[in-house]
């Protein structure tokens, strides 16, 4: 499928749920920060997250905390080698998907980003903070 089919099926929620992977989050993430900043690409990802959610009758699968750290992880390996293709960048950073969540544990206690708080409003980190947003 390539970037356009992909975006197309995501934002019009056609992506079968069974395709809506960690790899397809860390893909929409990319793809968001290829064409837009950061500050738009969270709140871009946040919208078109719940409503992809909503249409497949998910009303709990979002984590704000999760949503913005990993589009923080991801704009920093864009910013550190970036080709601007997606098979590129999935290749050189395998380990975004690969280790998923243990990323996030360098930032975050498990109790912190698995809190409930976490998942509704944007919890700072509690180890070390985020990359650089630019």
């Amino acid at each position: 499928m390539t970037d356009e089919e992909f975006l197309y099926a995501f934002e019009g929620a056609t992506l079968p749920r069974t395709e809506w992977t960690h790899e397809a989050h860390v893909r929409m993430g990319y793809l968001s920060l290829c064409r837009m900043p950061l500050p738009e690409a969270i709140g871009y990802a946040r919208e078109r997250i719940l409503a992809y959610n909503r249409a497949q009758g998910n009303f709990t699968g979002y984590h704000e905390t999760i949503t913005i750290a990993f589009l923080h992880h991801i704009a920093k390996r864009m910013r550190d080698n970036d080709e601007g293709k997606w098979e590129s960048f999935r290749v050189a950073h395998a380990e975004l998907i690969a280790r998923g969540m243990e990323i996030l544990l360098q930032n975050y206690t498990r109790d912190a980003l698995f809190s409930h708080e976490a998942r509704s409003a944007f919890l700072a980190p509690d180890i070390a903070p985020l990359p650089e947003a630019s």
